[in-house]
């Protein structure tokens, strides 16, 4: 029925009415003139204002009353809060009393094992442990020295003992070949004694030598100590990070005294291997999968991470973000806001809320599909999200790519 049909309609009805509730016998006989140019009125009003509206709404239904399905993916979106959780991989205590002249790192930064956190004031102490380790080292020298003349003396007192030896063996079998002559032969000849006094100055050349390799010992070893000592008094106002990781606190600045009876962490070194995010999420865990990605803004940056876990809740699901890629990103305890995509769905229309009827709290909906001919009939639909006058509806059989809706339909 169309609109000048109706229009028709309730102007009669008004008429009937106005005719039973006003009717006295003989009334209408005596009045009938006027009633029947009252009802002609009416009615001739009613067509005008049929004829009109007719008008108007075929002006603007092309433009204003219709549109046109275009099919695309919808993807789904959930906020919530995470909480970082960032494992400490080691922290930096005071390892001397101290005055700390300067902090060589900052939050966020990155370290291995070894890099320098700060200092504390005592140059003194580093000039003095420079000091000690030069004198270790010419402490070193000369017991290398020492140790070469001890070598060689020794080796010396070897060779002079060996051809004593030598020298008696070969006077020896002299004497055996002389026989009868041997009588003659002097017992103690002079290249015995010779060697025999050979042989005693190389043995306490040696000796000496040893009794200087063992002094030049006893110094080189007074010397490691006294380095090793000054070395480690100097270490002890550089304050080092004991593992890799990212400095997620720093409690410590220049002019700060600190002492080693405190125990106060001056900074903490974070674990991002193992560090993450986690949140709940009140969507079931099907639509949250791994890989999932997720986007946070972070001192005015937006930061893309992935979802890497997903845990079924009673009321929906958990899921653990990696920050293994993205040291320093928060620190431990922080919360921040993430927005999750949720599995997206295909073969979707989003269509203008005002072309959709809603019926109660449902996610069910109504939709006026507007044949080519012109004919409407009404299609059911499934709500998937709505919201800024928008809303997405899973595809039906009765929807298609082209299909026109009537605009109208929800008021």
């Amino acid at each position: 029925m169309n609109s000048e049909e109706t229009y028709e309609e309730d102007a009669i009805d008004e008429y009937e009415y106005a005719a039973e509730e006003y009717y006295e016998p003989g009334f209408l006989k005596n009045n009938w003139p006027i009633f029947a140019i009252v009802a002609l009125a009416i009615v001739a009003l009613a067509l005008g204002i049929g004829l009109s509206m007719s008008g108007m709404l075929s002006q603007g239904k092309a433009v204003e009353e219709t549109f046109v399905l275009e099919k695309s993916d919808h993807a789904r979106s959930v906020t919530a809060k995470a909480t970082a959780s960032v494992p400490v991989a080691g922290e930096v205590t005071a390892s001397a009393n101290g005055t700390v002249s300067e902090v060589l790192v900052t939050v966020g930064q990155t370290v291995v094992a070894g890099d320098v956190i700060a200092l504390l004031d005592g140059a003194d102490v580093g000039l003095n442990a420079q000091a000690a380790q030069q004198a270790r080292d010419e402490a070193l020298a000369q017991r290398d020295a020492a140790q070469q003349a001890a070598n060689a003396a020794t080796e010396a007192s070897k060779q002079a003992q060996a051809a004593y030896e030598s020298a008696k063996t070969g006077y020896a079998q002299v004497v055996a070949n002389a026989g009868k002559q041997a009588a003659k032969l002097p017992q103690n000849p002079k290249f015995l004694s010779d060697c025999a006094a050979s042989v005693q100055s190389a043995k306490q050349s040696a000796d000496a030598a040893t009794a200087a390799l063992q002094v030049a010992q006893a110094r080189l070893d007074a010397a490691q100590k006294a380095a090793d000592d000054s070395t480690a008094a100097s270490e002890a106002l550089v304050l080092k990070s004991p593992a890799a990781g990212v400095v997620t606190s720093l409690s410590v600045e220049p002019g700060a005294t600190v002492d080693t009876q405190s125990g106060t962490a001056l900074a903490m070194i974070g674990n991002y291997e193992s560090a993450t995010l986690v949140a709940a999420l009140e969507v079931p865990a099907e639509e949250v999968g791994v890989g999932s990605l997720v986007t946070t803004k972070i001192d005015d940056t937006t930061h893309t991470l992935q979802v890497s876990e997903v845990k079924p809740t009673v009321r929906g699901c958990e899921i653990v973000i990696s920050l293994s890629q993205n040291p320093g990103l928060v620190a431990d305890g922080d919360k921040v806001d993430i927005e999750v995509e949720l599995a997206s769905h295909g073969d979707t229309y989003v269509i203008p809320a005002s072309s959709l009827r809603v019926e109660g709290d449902t996610d069910t909906g109504y939709v006026q599909v507007i044949a080519d001919d012109g004919t409407k009939h009404v299609a059911v639909v499934e709500i998937i999200e709505a919201g800024d006058g928008q809303t997405a509806v899973i595809s039906s059989s009765e929807l298609y790519e082209g299909c026109v809706l009537g605009t109208s339909y929800a008021n």
